[in-house]
Parts: structure tokens; sequence; C-alpha cells
């Protein structure tokens, strides 16, 4: 839907809030379109895990809602957000997991070998 036709959704303003989702063009890459969420920042006093689980989710249904056929997701919030790798990985199996997306691809992008085997290991 996203391809030449412009952004089927439009972030606010003031940008986007933790755990939503937006899709638009893809520019120059080989897709359709992509869809932006904002993960939370980690933090060691607050558990924060359902607005990571919840980027995973409404970018899933986002998708399924736009009838894409495929999606790709990075470890959300694992990188300068500073959540701990292994409960990144595991969040984002679980948010996936539990949204039973009706994408026919979901494909979990590791940037390490020790991320893509815990993925191996989680998604079993």
């Amino acid at each position: 839907m996203c391809r030449d036709g412009g952004p089927p959704t439009a972030a606010p303003p003031h940008g986007l809030d933790v755990g939503a989702a937006v899709a638009t063009t893809a520019g120059r890459l080989r897709a359709d379109c992509v869809i932006h969420t904002v993960g939370p920042r980690y933090s060691p006093h607050e558990d924060r895990s359902e607005l990571l689980r919840s980027c995973y989710a409404r970018s899933l249904a986002l998708a399924a809602s736009m009838n894409l056929k495929f999606i790709a997701f990075p470890l959300i919030s694992g990188g300068s957000y500073g959540w701990p790798m292994h409960d990144a990985v595991t969040q984002q199996v679980v948010a996936v997991k539990a949204a039973r997306p009706s994408v026919e691809l979901v494909m979990l992008v590791a940037y390490s070998r020790e991320s893509a085997d815990l993925t191996r290991r989680l998604v079993g």
C-alpha cells in the first residue's frame, strides 16, 4: 500500500508515543513501506516490558491492516535505549508469538551471534 502511494499513516506533529506505530514510504529501500515504532528506554526501577511488547504488537497489527505479507524487526530498545539483550530478545519473541500475526513471514533481525543464537532458542 505504501509503494509510491504516499504514507498511509502519519506521525503526530510532536512525534510518536512510546509503543505507537506508523507506516511511511520506504524511499529507495527495497520495501513497500517502513513501519516506525518508538521503543521504551530501559529502567531497572520500572517495568516497561508491556510498552516494549506493544511496539511489536502495534507494528504487526498495522502490517496486517495494510495486508503486508512480510515484516522484519530489529531488536527494539536493545541498543542505545539500554534494554538488556537477553530480556529484549525474550520480550520480542513473546510479543510476536502472542500477537499471532497474520503476515506470512516475520523476520527477527539479529546483529550479533549471541542475539541470533538466543532468538533461535526462544523461537524454538
